[in-house]
């Protein structure tokens, strides 16, 4: 049974991957499996719309979903707030 008492722990080897590259590369595995999934349904959807005669369409999912690839693989840093801060 969970105590309440107990102060929570983080597993030693959460604590390693945060302090080693590794925690980084699975990041970046995870960015590409998301970026992968975006693309193939992506795909799928434009292949339908062509077989439907929706040229536009087709072409318009195809560059949106190579923006939000982009996007996945190489995020932008956070915009920089334009007010000075005192």
């Amino acid at each position: 049974m969970f105590n309440k008492d107990k102060e929570p722990r983080t597993s030693p080897i959460l604590e390693r991957l945060n302090k080693s590259n590794e925690f980084n590369l699975g990041k970046t595995l995870g960015r590409i499996a998301a970026g992968h999934i975006v693309l193939t349904a992506a795909s799928v959807h434009a292949r339908e719309c062509e077989a439907g005669g929706r040229l536009s369409e087709a072409t318009f999912i195809r560059n949106f979903a190579m923006r939000v690839f982009d996007e996945i693989i190489n995020p932008a840093p956070p915009p920089e707030e334009s007010t000075p801060k005192s």
